[in-house]
């Protein structure tokens, strides 16, 4: 048995289905699709769902790309096994250490922790380097594809050559789209070979049957299509302005990939890159064959740079330079891998245009000592306000919380987008501008701190503890030496409390301002709350830290109030020391697209493109019922593709944004069998007002290039990162 096989279970991720056959797949398959016709525009923005989530750590990415060497690269070492078993190991260690020894789980554990051990001793010495095979001719590649279809899918194939399907050249590419949807990339693979028999000239089902090739692993095949593609010539642009001269170079380095010659890939898929920087899949497969070339250090870097179609602004966004075989150019590259941002600026991913404003009240700070000790109680009280406010949203949270919990989970991509809106809300500090103010505060928080553990309460040598050490017991003397100290502290003390007061509330106002605007993505009502709530925790804490302040010192005053308070505060009165604390509640997020049917002749798909949720629904096809599904692993966590969708006609956000603002605008979704993974939009954008449209289009804030080409009616099928057992 080879050394993949007897690790797959344990290095597959569990939600991975069994192994079946000759290839565990891992694949990321877009599929391009853009309808409608486009007018004329200097300018294409776009806004990509997945580009919100954070990257992983480097050292995190490198452990997966130390498992994915074991099923990518055809030369594997019992270094490289180690290196891929040790965080496994590692964990069972953990484990086994933390369990009882009379714990019957313990004996299946360790025996687990002994094989993968022996795992990483015991693999055979590499295999001699197979002699590369005479390049097919487009004859053999179709009929190796017709023999894997009728070894694979015999009866599909016979029903879609009687079906209306199997008649049309563009009812055969729209089955095949659909088949993509679907996760059934054979049944794909078969509606693309009959539109290439029925219209053999249409150099854009070439591109797209090498993409399905390469899935089914028949990259030979694959290479002999795109020659042929090649030699017809291949229309300039594509859909959604993703060229389709990158999508037959990112299908050929697929194909190169799983050939084995990774040289030869680095070049055409950097050729890919050069051409179409959004094209992601192409980055991930490079990162593959920088990987199988040694140069792990630089796969690490591509693979973070490709997890985002957006270009980026900070250091490790360059491709590492290619220099021939051997190790990384860039030593150490996971160093400066890091240093790509690990979360994008809200802006740039987020409709950040509807956050609420926020004005904390103005806290009543005491003039005197003596006017202190007269607002204590009302400082006492609102601070014990504020405190059981905080609380019972507290409480409230966590009921929305575990409502969230228990009830069923929505598509993949929903998911991923809460989440993202989430993670960003929580991590405010994340942003420049809202950091920039939060060190403000803090700093002059600090201040009113040090003033008053200087005075009150420090280790040694503190004000009150001097004057009670020189005063000896003495009443006059402690007086005469505490009054004008305290007079002179309570005046540094109350500037600060002024400068901080204005500081704390320029923080919470930004904050609320950015947290309510992210509130207003959701259209979740049970995120929506959530989010709302935070908001409001976030308020009320902050006002709570100026009233406890300004309690704390006065608490301390009055402690002291016969030997260190001179004269009266005047008669006391009941007026509250601050107007209570209103908080605007965020909008609840209004669809910028909404659901939307768009039909052409590459068939019928319902698409509902909403704030934070995504649907999307395929014209069923009874045909697909008639394709058994071929000998491969598509687990939902492996399989995935992408279909780009354009409004036919363009469409308008002025209703949306009020600013006269006309874009053509598309999407794409990434689809597993699970659902939607990832979601975005892109638009062709003009202003007829002369506005800023990178600083006020809520459709996405990131420019990603000009094209007037950019809703067609052609699709790409994009074959991206696959892994399978190469036979060792």
């Amino acid at each position: 048995m080879s050394i993949r096989s007897v690790l797959a279970s344990v290095l597959v991720p569990p939600t991975a289905s069994r192994y079946l056959g000759p290839m565990i797949l891992r694949s990321a398959v877009p599929l391009l699709l853009s309808l409608g016709s486009a007018q004329a525009s200097p300018d294409l923005y776009g806004q990509f769902w997945g580009d919100a989530l954070p990257l992983p750590p480097a050292a995190q990415q490198r452990e997966q790309l130390d498992r994915d060497r074991l099923w990518v690269c055809p030369v594997v070492t019992g270094a490289d096994v180690q290196a891929a078993l040790n965080p496994a190991v590692q964990t069972l260690q953990e484990t086994l250490a933390g369990m009882a020894k009379d714990d019957p789980a313990r004996v299946a554990l360790q025996q687990t922790l002994n094989q993968l051990k022996a795992s990483g001793q015991n693999v055979p010495p590499p295999a001699a380097p197979r002699p590369s095979a005479a390049p097919l001719t487009l004859a053999q590649a179709l009929k190796n594809t017709q023999t894997w279809l009728g070894q694979h899918e015999a009866a599909g194939v016979r029903a879609l050559a009687a079906s209306q399907e199997g008649k049309s050249a563009g009812r055969a590419s729209a089955f095949a789209l659909q088949a993509t949807l679907a996760g059934r990339p054979e049944a794909a693979l078969a509606g693309l070979l009959t539109a290439h028999t029925l219209e053999p000239k249409n150099a854009d089902t070439l591109v797209n049957l090498a993409g399905a090739l390469v899935t089914v692993n028949l990259p030979a095949e694959a290479l002999a299509v795109l020659a042929q593609a090649e030699r017809q010539g291949i229309a300039p642009g594509g859909a959604m302005g993703i060229s389709v001269q990158a999508v037959a170079l990112n299908n050929r380095g697929g194909a190169l990939v799983k050939l084995g010659r990774f040289a030869e890939a680095d070049k055409v898929l950097r050729q890919a890159l050069a051409l179409q920087p959004t094209l992601t899949e192409a980055g991930q497969l490079l990162a593959h064959a920088l990987l199988c070339q040694g140069k792990t250090a630089d796969a690490v870097q591509v693979m973070r740079r490709s997890a985002r179609r957006a270009p980026g602004t900070g250091a490790g966004q360059e491709l590492p330079t290619s220099s021939g075989p051997g190790p990384s150019t860039s030593q150490p590259t996971p160093a400066s891998a890091g240093q790509i941002e690990s979360r994008r600026p809200a802006r740039q991913v987020f409709d950040m245009t509807r956050g609420q404003s926020i004005t904390l009240p103005d806290l009543k700070i005491a003039q005197t000592p003596a006017q202190a000790v007269q607002l204590l109680d009302r400082y006492v009280a609102l601070d014990e306000e504020l405190s059981e406010r905080g609380l019972a949203l507290v409480r409230r949270q966590e009921a929305v919380e575990l409502q969230l919990r228990n009830r069923g989970e929505a598509l993949p991509a929903t998911q991923a987008r809460q989440k993202a809106i989430w993670l960003a809300l929580i991590a405010s500090r994340a942003e420049p501008e809202l950091r920039a103010l939060d060190t403000r505060q803090d700093r002059t928080g600090d201040e009113v701190a040090r003033i008053w553990g200087d005075f009150w309460h420090c280790e040694g040598g503190c004000s009150i503890a001097v004057i009670i050490d020189k005063a000896h017991g003495d009443e006059e003397v402690f007086r005469s030496l505490c009054v004008p100290q305290l007079q002179g502290a309570h005046e540094r003390w109350r500037s600060a409390m002024h400068a901080y007061a204005h500081d704390l509330a320029a923080a919470a106002k930004a904050d609320y301002l950015y947290e309510t605007a992210l509130a207003a993505n959701y259209s979740d009502p049970l995120w929506h709350q959530r989010a709302a709530l935070q908001a409001e925790i976030e308020a009320t804490g902050r006002f709570g830290m100026l009233v406890n302040a300004a309690r704390l010192w006065a608490h301390d005053v009055k402690s002291f109030e016969s030997g260190c308070v001179e004269g009266s505060g005047g008669a006391a009165d009941s007026v509250p020391v601050a107007a209570p604390l209103k908080v605007p509640p965020p909008d609840v997020c209004k669809p910028l697209v909404g659901l939307f049917t768009t039909s052409v002749s590459l068939g019928v798909v319902d698409a509902g493109f909403s704030c934070d949720k995504v649907s999307l629904k395929v014209a069923p096809s009874g045909l697909l019922t008639s394709f058994v599904k071929a000998e491969l692993d598509m687990s939902a966590e492996k399989w995935k593709t992408t279909v780009i969708i354009g409004l036919q006609g363009g469409g308008s956000l002025k209703e949306v944004a009020g600013l006269g603002v006309k874009a053509a605008v598309g999407a794409y979704v990434s689809a597993t069998r699970d659902g939607i993974k990832d979601y975005g939009m892109v638009g062709e954008v003009k202003s007829s007002i002369g506005i800023n449209v990178g600083e006020k289009l809520p459709i996405g804030q990131v420019k990603i290039g000009e094209s007037a080409k950019a809703i067609n009616a052609r699709w790409s099928f994009v074959t991206g990162e696959t892994i399978f057992d190469v036979g060792h």
